[in-house]
């Protein structure tokens, strides 16, 4: 009788919360768009219910979550708070004895009021790399063609990836089987991405009428260094499509870094190039793991300290709750370091000292 009872409240709440939502957000969808979105978040609700209707006994508590309410910041003062107090409320926890420390902000400028506070709190990651998780997080989801990876990897990596993600001995991806992993994308790639580059200065510095970038204020510079990573990970969503506009194989310099790329398969001609790149496409293998590109990483001080990172990255439901919560993320395709924890499985894996051994099957792509 009281599941009865529970699917018939279900319901009602579901119906009441779509409609609700529908009429204060004034949505113009189309019937069967509201239809999926009622059953959709009817079945959302269901399956709360269900768990709550089996929750098993609480058991121990061995995850401590330190959060700043209203209290804290009355005590302490406005947040952000000083690395010095993050660094002083984490030693307080190490000495407690805990196993782990995993934050779910980011460290992303550098501290103004205290030029030392970065320091201290880069010193006390480095004296506890083998408990300290910091995080990250990109909300820059991407949907690319399978072999355009290969540029999304670089991008990653030369914007400040290598320092985000190192070999990490906790967490071990095994993707292998790509074909075309051990060409020299890096140094192909860093040509175009220098030219996409400086074709995004001379645009900026254009548009706000100066020669050079010393003319530029600090907030200026500081978004045209965002507008060049920005539009390289653009440019790899057009690369060998026809907006590429840097891959035009007439001219001699572009052929002869795609000669130099594939000089093991031995391409001396255009036709060379063109046979390969056609092979690449048509073998590059669909990605099961979600992509993102830019990642929100900590100042290079604090960064270069730490061995583990983590993303905190969350993905809303329709109504607005958080029920999926992904292991790991990627950032392209490379082993060992284009794929990102969540940070709860970073700071599970170092607390309890096991090793995560992920094996990925990747759905073929077979193009004609």
């Amino acid at each position: 009788m009281s599941f009865i009872l529970g699917v018939v409240i279900t319901i009602f709440i579901s119906s009441f919360s779509f409609f609700y939502l529908n009429h204060l957000e004034g949505t113009q969808s189309n019937s069967k768009t509201r239809l999926y979105d009622f059953f959709e978040n009817l079945d959302l609700r269901f399956n709360d219910f269900k768990y709550r209707f089996g929750q098993s006994p609480p058991k121990e508590q061995k995850t401590i979550l330190v959060a700043v309410d209203d209290e804290s910041i009355d005590e302490v003062g406005r947040w952000p708070w000083s690395r010095t107090h993050i660094t002083e409320l984490s030693d307080k926890l190490i000495s407690y004895g805990v196993s782990s420390i995993g934050y779910d902000i980011i460290f992303s400028e550098p501290e103004r009021e205290n030029k030392d506070a970065d320091k201290i709190l880069s010193n006390f990651v480095d004296q506890h790399q083998d408990k300290i998780i910091l995080g990250t997080f990109s909300d820059n989801l991407i949907q690319t063609q399978a072999y355009q990876d290969y540029c999304i990897n670089e991008a990653f990596l030369q914007n400040g990836g290598d320092k985000l993600i190192k070999v990490n001995p906790s967490f071990v991806v095994d993707d292998s089987g790509d074909k075309f992993e051990d060409l020299d994308w890096g140094n192909f790639f860093t040509a175009f991405f220098k030219a996409v580059q400086k074709s995004t200065e001379e645009s900026y510095l254009t548009k706000n009428k100066v020669v050079t970038s010393d003319g530029l204020t600090e907030f200026q510079k500081n978004y045209l260094k965002s507008l060049k990573t920005k539009n390289v990970f653009e440019y790899c969503q057009h690369w060998l499509t026809p907006n590429d506009q840097y891959s035009d194989l007439k001219k001699e310099n572009v052929l002869k870094l795609y000669k130099t790329l594939f000089s093991k398969q031995n391409a001396k001609t255009e036709d060379d190039v063109q046979q390969i790149l056609a092979k690449i496409k048509k073998e590059s293998s669909d990605h099961p793991i979600p992509q993102y590109g830019r990642w929100t990483s900590n100042t290079d001080l604090i960064q270069s300290k730490s061995l583990y990172t983590g993303s905190f990255n969350t993905m809303l439901d329709i109504d607005g709750f958080i029920r999926n919560y992904p292991l790991f993320y990627r950032a392209g395709n490379r082993l060992g370091s284009s794929f990102i924890p969540s940070l709860a499985l970073q700071q599970y894996l170092v607390s309890t000292g096991y090793r995560a051994d992920v094996k990925i099957d990747k759905v073929g792509n077979e193009k004609k």
